[in-house]
């Protein structure tokens, strides 16, 4: 049975098959599993590391448009509207 026609019995694209196949191809399912709880536990960290610096994350001064503002140059913060905090945090300047 074709890809194309696999995809569309499991209800998503074919572009999006050969997307997980690049990123997981060739990974055992404890591989993934491993991968996935890395990813959970870096935004965990990455909360973390926004409460603890809150003039660093700032979300205040937004004027509550939905677009991700660049850092300021000078006080080196982010701001976002409320709804977007994870957006905000994720490209915050700060330790990796």
């Amino acid at each position: 049975m074709p890809i194309k026609e696999q995809c569309r019995n499991g209800g998503f694209r074919d572009a999006t098959f050969f997307r997980w196949r690049a990123r997981f191809g060739g990974m055992h399912v404890s591989e993934a599993q491993r991968l996935r709880e890395l990813e959970s536990e870096k935004a965990k960290l990455k909360r973390l590391l926004a409460k603890a610096h809150p003039e660093m994350y700032s979300l205040k001064g937004c004027g509550g448009k939905r677009s991700l503002h660049r850092p300021d140059a000078n006080a080196k913060q982010v701001c976002c509207s409320s709804d977007s905090i994870r957006r905000c945090i994720d490209s915050a300047p700060g330790p990796r």
